[in-house]
């Protein structure tokens, strides 16, 4: 792969690509741009050549497996990143993941994170299944923040049955990762002036209009 295909810094989006192995790990791959920061944000990319990072998705937070020059990967059938067999790619995958590092835009994942265990979560995971996102659910606030830092969703949706920790702090902190920042969050149920003034893009009242639900949602995505 050329250097000179890639692009150097990103947009608002992280873009990322979700993989199986052929054992059946999943892992997910990220491309990290000039400035932005890898390693569970640990680290920050300062040279000029964008870098593939490789993670392994493990409850409340995800382990970092190895991080390559994108325009170095191996890519041939059996490669497994960092040298772990059981995350050895199959052909499709690899050729999967040549596509997206040559045109992100073309092959990415988009997922959608939903936080509580709101039975409206439920019905808005339904709303959204037209808008293609890969959804994500974590019934408790913390384990959903770490999942949102470690691999950043297009999208998160955040009800009021969180855990100790509260819909509008977990707005608050996500708002204020680096990670997440750029995140759009919509908050159903609750308070609308504490959601707004948590940083939330959207309140939902309960219980919603699932139709205008999905139409929000696809008008956040649009504006990322």
């Amino acid at each position: 792969m050329r250097e000179a295909g890639l692009p150097m810094t990103r947009g608002t989006m992280t873009h990322q690509l979700r993989l199986t192995s052929s054992s059946g790990v999943e892992l997910v791959a990220r491309l990290v741009y000039h400035g932005e920061t890898y390693g569970g944000g640990q680290l920050v990319n300062t040279g000029y050549r964008s870098l593939a990072e490789f993670l392994v998705p493990r409850g409340v937070s995800s382990r970092l497996n190895a991080v390559y020059p994108a325009d170095e990967l191996p890519l041939e059938p059996g490669w497994a990143p960092g040298g772990v067999a059981q995350l050895a790619l199959p052909e499709a995958e690899i050729e999967r993941l040549g596509r997206w590092i040559a045109d992100p835009s073309a092959v990415e994942d988009a997922g959608v994170l939903l936080v509580g265990d709101d039975e409206e979560l439920d019905k808005a995971l339904v709303a959204l299944g037209r808008l293609d996102l890969d959804p994500v659910r974590e019934a408790e606030a913390l384990r959903a923040l770490a999942r949102a830092r470690a691999v950043p969703p297009a999208l998160i949706v955040v009800g009021q049955e969180v855990g100790r920790l509260g819909a509008a702090e977990l707005v608050r902190r996500l708002v204020a990762a680096a990670e997440t920042r750029d995140v759009p969050v919509i908050v159903v149920g609750g308070s609308e002036a504490e959601a707004t003034a948590a940083g939330a893009a959207l309140h939902v009242s309960t219980p919603p209009d699932y139709a205008a639900f999905a139409d929000d949602a696809s008008e956040l995505l649009d504006m990322v």
